[in-house]
């Protein structure tokens, strides 16, 4: 029993038992697709990173993220597409904001007690749209119709 360690004040209790680290990625992609060329498709991605650190004692917790380049990598738009990010107050960046601006990062912490949001990020134009589609919609009858969906997914998905 460790009792020389101060336990900061968002860890009202230590862990004690077998140390487990979970990480949990939830993202979600808003596309609109013209399908025109006069039209620029957007596309945005929203990602959140749960984790839940059941360590004993008060650890720092250091968490590498590192985000997937475009295929077209050597553009300047592809370099500059770098996501906002929010990290739990528990939690900074390595390096600071300006190491957020490459492919990747580490998040340092000292976890609270139980399951929290490590931190949220936001791609407001994403280096590659990871989704196609393509619809057509058919009317059999003045109340039937029939849907063709075509859905393709980028490389870098797969």
């Amino acid at each position: 029993d460790d009792t020389s360690q101060r336990s900061p004040a968002w860890k009202p209790y230590l862990y004690k038992g077998k140390s487990k680290l979970t990480l949990s990625v939830v993202e979600t992609i808003n596309c609109t697709l013209y399908g025109k060329s006069e039209y620029e498709d957007e596309c945005f991605i929203q990602g959140t990173v749960y984790c839940c650190a059941d360590i004993a004692g008060v650890p720092e917790v250091c968490v590498p993220i590192s985000f997937q380049p475009g295929a077209e990598d050597n553009t300047q738009e592809s370099r500059t597409s770098f996501p906002e990010i929010s990290v739990h107050n528990c939690a900074h960046i390595i390096g600071g904001i300006k190491s957020a601006k490459e492919d990747s990062l580490k998040i340092s912490c000292l976890p609270p007690t139980g399951p929290f949001v490590l931190c949220r990020y936001n791609f407001r134009q994403s280096p590659v749209t990871p989704v196609r589609g393509f619809y057509q919609l058919k009317e059999l009858s003045p109340v039937e119709f029939r849907l063709l969906l075509q859905v393709q997914l980028h490389p870098l998905v797969l």
